[in-house]
């Protein structure tokens, strides 16, 4: 194992963030599309749109955090048995 065995760890865990920080932002922007939309028009459509791509990314960043959060994991137990 690599000296530097917690980098793809944090890199999992930086880009986890970001994209549930992304995710908050389009979430943002979908809900103010859709209640800006008084019918299904293409501004609700496209809210409604916003609004999944969010809940998607807000996904791919949690997942992307608990993959970080297991590599670091298997990466300590693996250290702490090597001795």
């Amino acid at each position: 194992m690599t000296a530097r065995w917690w980098v793809p760890a944090a890199a999992l865990l930086v880009a986890g963030l970001a994209l549930v920080t992304a995710a908050a932002v389009l979430l943002g922007t979908g809900v103010r599309a859709l209640a800006a939309a008084q019918d299904a028009s293409s501004s609700g459509m496209g809210g409604i749109a916003l609004t999944l791509v969010a809940l998607a990314v807000l996904l791919l960043g949690v997942l992307s955090g608990a993959a970080g959060i297991f590599w670091w994991w298997i990466a300590w137990r693996r250290r702490r048995r090597a001795g």
